[in-house]
């Protein structure tokens, strides 16, 4: 499930992903069939951040909770990515740091993903992902999504 990652929350817990992004540095040094092992485990563990911007979203008056509510009509804009190709790759977010890197005050909300969620998004909006494209990024194709999709921790 992908929800609206509140600023209240994000200031009482922030996503972070320390294990992921230290497995990806060592993977970039290593290039071993072990270390790439362990980041396929860590990819599937991890939840991502998915940034957008919402100037077209509207929220409408819940009767039934008395709170503000999204619209259904409304439009979240994903910010992607793009392979040397031209095909958009959805891209994900290890913790706040990485997307601010990267957005550089582009992003107007974020949500937190499973890496399912993550994998079956990209399955349908994108050719692939891109983790961290600022950092120690790591890029995975329609083939590498589908593995780690039929292989969950």
């Amino acid at each position: 499930m992908i929800w609206p990652f509140a600023s209240k929350l994000a200031k009482q817990k922030p996503l972070e992903n320390p294990k992921l992004k230290a497995v990806l540095t060592a993977h970039e040094q290593e290039q071993s069939p072990q270390s790439h092992l362990r980041l396929l485990q860590e990819l599937n563990l991890a939840q991502y951040l998915m940034a957008a911007i919402d100037d077209e979203v509207k929220f409408i008056h819940n009767p039934k909770t008395g709170r503000p509510t999204v619209d259904p009509d409304s439009t979240f804009k994903l910010l992607m990515s793009g392979s040397p190709n031209g095909e958009p790759l959805l891209t994900l977010f290890t913790d706040h740091e990485e997307l601010d890197s990267w957005a550089k005050g582009k992003s107007s909300a974020s949500w937190v993903a499973t890496a399912q969620d993550a994998w079956t998004m990209a399955s349908k909006l994108a050719a692939g992902v891109i983790v961290n494209p600022a950092g120690a990024g790591w890029v995975m194709g329609e083939e590498s999504i589908q593995w780690l999709q039929k292989h969950p921790l």
